[in-house]
């Protein structure tokens, strides 16, 4: 019996020694994984940190890009206004000078015909 149970208490020593290594090993691997993944993460972090900087500077850029181009077609189009008025004034301004004079030629012979003020 006693034989029996040194042989019992060895064993159990045995599977003991056994479990607290596998334990052992596995707390280890557990955190060697753990350790593996917040670095992983971590560079995820970084990696999207990045591209949302990246986004960011692409949309500033496109700003930018759209406010210039609109600016330079509103310059265009002020250009273009400015060229109308003074069309519209090389061309107001002599029909203007012959409806004077006009006007001043019939009011020198008074009564001569209609003015263009006098009511019809």
């Amino acid at each position: 019996m006693e034989e029996s149970r040194k042989q019992l208490e060895k064993e159990s020593n045995i599977m003991w020694e056994e479990a607290t290594k596998y334990l052992s090993s596995t707390k280890s691997d557990v955190e060697s994984k753990r350790s593996a993944t917040e670095t992983r993460q971590k560079n995820v972090e970084a990696v999207l940190s990045e591209v949302a900087f990246l986004k960011v500077d692409a949309i500033s850029s496109k700003i930018i890009s759209v406010k210039e181009a609109g600016a330079v077609k509103v310059a265009l189009l002020v250009r273009k206004c400015e060229e109308l008025v003074e069309a519209f004034h090389n061309y107001a301004n002599p029909i203007a000078r012959v409806i004077e004079s006009e006007q001043r030629r019939l009011g020198a012979t008074k009564g001569g015909g209609f003015g263009i003020s006098d009511p019809v």
